[in-house]
């Protein structure tokens, strides 16, 4: 019997040391056959530190599709309304 293999997705946000330790949990994984990780960050060191995880990941041998941004993708008063907008 063929076993399916998966791509997981992870979003992330300010969170580097914790998304490492989440894709390293996969390395043993039959099932998973790559990652997608979409993480933003509040300053340019986090997201240098987030592709230096995406770099070990990479090395572990999983494809990984990733897009790593300063800033936070739809997150603002458009997005959350506010408890004074009634």
């Amino acid at each position: 019997m063929q076993v399916v293999k998966a791509f997981v997705g992870l979003p992330s946000y300010n969170r580097a040391n914790v998304l490492r330790l989440c894709l390293r949990s996969f390395s043993n994984s039959k099932l998973v056959k790559g990652l997608i990780v979409v993480a933003d960050s509040a300053s340019e060191g986090e997201a240098q530190h987030y592709a230096k995880v995406v770099e070990e990941v990479t090395g572990l041998g999983f494809k990984v599709l990733h897009d790593i941004r300063v800033g936070r993708r739809g997150f603002g008063e458009s997005a959350q309304p506010s408890a004074r907008d009634g």
